[in-house]
């Protein structure tokens, strides 16, 4: 979602589009759901092994199980939550949820220093084996940098569908922008969490 009403745009989204198409080709099938809605991506999560968001995420000051990814319907914000996700029973069916967005691992400290509830963790309790998020926010470029040599390290293991490969993959990634950038901010807030 390059851009979202009322939020400012995300300048790497379709950059980030291209280079996961160019890196995915050979080895998964894609479907590019442009201006999604929260029924959409609902959806298509089960048939696909991979669902990769790049969008803009935000908070609930009062109930974090409404922490949402920010999609759009008519040109309205529509709000994916971490509620609408985690009810979802996708066990076995999908592999990878990537969540290009700021903080969906993160947890704000003012609001629900008290909670463990996050975009991350949605998807897990979903039943997606792996998810890539990020504990703060997330530079523009560097997520697109990211995606693309994330899935460049994963095809290398090719349609085999290995625990191992989703966390090198994004090991190699996250040290390829290490060579690149000696500030943490830049490469620090990624995070794999699952199996």
């Amino acid at each position: 979602m390059p851009t979202n009403p009322g939020h400012g745009s995300l300048s790497g989204v379709d950059l980030e589009k291209l280079a996961i198409q160019q890196m995915t080709k050979d080895f998964c099938r894609i479907k590019v759901l442009e201006s999604p809605t929260v029924e959409d991506v609902l959806e298509n999560l089960i048939r696909f092994d991979i669902a990769h968001f790049a969008c803009h995420r935000s908070v609930d000051s009062e109930d974090p199980s409404n922490i949402h990814l920010l999609l759009q319907k008519s040109g309205v914000v529509d709000k994916l939550t971490v509620s609408q996700i985690s009810k979802r029973n996708i066990s076995g069916q999908t592999w990878i949820a990537y969540l290009s967005a700021c903080s969906t691992a993160g947890v704000d400290a003012k609001l629900h220093a008290d909670k463990c509830l996050h975009l991350s963790s949605g998807f897990q309790l979903a039943g997606f084996a792996h998810v890539i998020g990020s504990l703060s926010p997330a530079d523009d470029d560097i997520c697109v940098f990211l995606a693309k040599s994330f899935y460049c390290s994963l095809r290398k293991f090719g349609t085999k569908r290995s625990n191992r490969a989703v966390a090198e993959a994004l090991r190699n990634a996250i040290l390829e922008i290490r060579l690149n950038s000696l500030e943490p901010k830049l490469w620090a807030p990624f995070i794999h969490c699952g199996a």
